[in-house]
């Protein structure tokens, strides 16, 4: 399984991910050949994580394209289902007769975990500066790929950016308890990761998979550096 996933097949999830895409498009934003793309195609269809679409033109055969289905895929030997288990959690907490005191028991887990990824960011790169250009590098193009959140940047200036992901950390839950999940624990983990990165930073949420958008978009500004 641990081939299941290698690098070839992330970058074709990443690529169709915002829109269905033919073999020629991927063979050739890949480097590779047509022959090499349709392996790495069937090993994706195969996992169910690829779904052929058709694109019907004005004259002859539909044109064959694949597109992302969203599917979560669990790697790993015993498998381990931790969304089952996050659910649990999720209802005892919902469950809870002081909803007040529930609400700030996710924040507050929110917070620890945008802590616990802003520390990472800045170990790794610890001369970043963290204005517009370099959130786009470090966490626009590269975090956020790795985390598998499929980003699209949409509109980037010197003291804004604005960013779309098509697929969520929280998404099976998110899609079940989008009030708890997003609007509470995925809304106050990002605004504390961005502080801690840059307290210059206004985060806002545009659209959100949880109320049943396509992707969750997202607009960063910066507030202008008073001058010395």
């Amino acid at each position: 399984m641990s081939e299941a996933l290698s690098g070839p097949r992330i970058e074709i999830l990443n690529l169709v991910a915002t829109a269905p895409v033919g073999v020629k498009m991927i063979a050739k934003t890949l480097g590779i050949s047509p022959t090499a793309a349709r392996f790495h195609l069937h090993k994706l269809l195969a996992l169910g994580l690829l779904e052929e679409v058709e694109e019907r033109g004005p004259v002859g055969r539909p044109r064959i394209l694949y597109a992302a289905t969203g599917k979560r895929v669990e790697m790993g030997f015993p498998m381990r289902n931790y969304i089952q288990l996050s659910e649990v959690l999720i209802r005892t907490l919902l469950a809870s007769p002081n909803q007040k005191q529930m609400e700030e028991q996710l924040r507050k887990a929110g917070r620890a975990y945008a802590s616990y990824m802003a520390g990472d960011l800045m170990r790794r790169a610890p001369d970043a500066k963290w204005d517009a250009k370099t959130f786009r590098k470090y966490v626009v193009e590269e975090a956020l790929k790795g985390w598998g959140a499929q980003p699209e940047l949409t509109v980037a200036s010197r003291d804004s950016l604005r960013y779309r992901c098509y697929n969520c950390l929280f998404r099976e839950l998110a899609q079940k308890y989008p009030r708890m999940i997003c609007g509470v624990l995925d809304d106050e983990l990002h605004r504390e990761f961005c502080k801690e990165l840059n307290p210059a930073i206004d985060w806002k949420k545009l659209k959100c998979i949880g109320d049943g958008d396509r992707y969750c978009e997202y607009l960063l500004t910066w507030a202008p550096q008073e001058s010395p």
